[in-house]
């Protein structure tokens, strides 16, 4: 009788937890695991539109994504965005936390820093764009007009040569400066006040205190946030798309922009887009894993 008990106690314990995360698993099942198998069989085929017939074209599609020199650019437009996007806010966050990480006013600045990155990016660009419009009644037209700085107004989201540099310049506003500096400074004051004041004690300065003993400490939120910040810019679209739609003459195109150009214009077919799709996320899991593979053989090598 006890044994059976104890059956039955380990058998309830051990289907108890599965009645808890069932509603998850097939949430995940149904709206992220059935759509992502549905894509990657659509990328086999040629779809003209909905509700036509499927024609099986093998890896006709994949092969189209490698001749295309409109992808070829898109993609490089998209590594750029997602090198210059990282390098910057991690360079502009560390120094900003490591000089408001001991203020008495931590939390001001945090949610100062904090604000833009609650407005949605698409409303972020669509001030950006009455900001920048092209008429005299646009706010920097208007300032620099008032300013004798221009004599006309100019055009900004239309010029090939200034366009680029706008959108790279706008996107750091929305690149989460704000949860970089909470990441950064409660990893910073996190370390030990005994490790820092040893090493005071020792004679380091502020600039060794914080690159030779801080920052190594501080690593693992480094890579945690690098990676995220590299699946958004390799992911980049809303703020492009509002400000430029991808113009002018595809100088802001990007693969996100590109993808969705043609899944709205049904150019090469849904399995084209399916198939783009599924190249960009082999894009962005080829970085992670590469980024996490590279921070493993350092680990070793540090611990060797």
């Amino acid at each position: 009788m006890i044994g059976t008990a104890r059956k039955r106690r380990g058998l309830k314990s051990g289907i108890v937890p599965l009645i808890y995360v069932a509603p998850a698993c097939l949430f995940m099942i149904v709206f992220i695991i059935v759509p992502i198998v549905y894509s990657i069989v659509m990328s086999f085929y040629y779809i003209p539109g909905l509700g036509t017939e499927w024609k099986f074209v093998s890896f006709a599609n994949f092969r189209y994504i490698l001749k295309e020199k409109d992808m070829i650019a898109a993609f490089g437009r998209t590594l750029g965005f997602g090198a210059f996007s990282m390098g910057t806010t991690l360079v502009l966050g560390l120094l900003l936390a490591f000089l408001v990480a001991g203020s008495r006013r931590l939390h001001f600045y945090r949610y100062v820093f904090y604000i833009p990155g609650v407005v949605s990016s698409i409303t972020m660009s669509m001030i950006w764009g009455q900001i920048l419009s092209p008429t005299e009644f646009g706010l920097l037209n208007r300032v620099l007009l008032d300013a004798k700085v221009l004599d006309a107004p100019f055009t900004w989201l239309n010029s090939e040569k200034f366009t680029w540099m706008i959108v790279l310049g706008i996107g750091l506003i929305g690149c989460g400066g704000g949860m970089t500096l909470i990441i950064f400074t409660t990893a910073i004051n996190d370390v030990s006040a005994e490790i820092k004041e040893s090493a005071i004690l020792e004679g380091a300065g502020p600039w060794v205190l914080n690159t030779r003993i801080v920052l190594p400490l501080i690593r693992p939120q480094l890579v945690s946030w690098s990676v995220l910040s590299i699946i958004g810019s390799l992911k980049s679209f809303e703020s492009i798309y509002a400000l430029t739609r991808g113009g002018p003459n595809d100088t802001t195109t990007t693969l996100a922009i590109l993808l969705f150009a043609n899944n709205k214009q049904g150019i090469y077919g849904y399995g084209y887009s399916s198939a783009l799709g599924l190249f960009m996320s082999v894009i962005v899991l080829a970085f992670v894993g590469a980024f996490n593979y590279i921070n493993k053989l350092r680990d070793k090598r540090e611990e060797s």
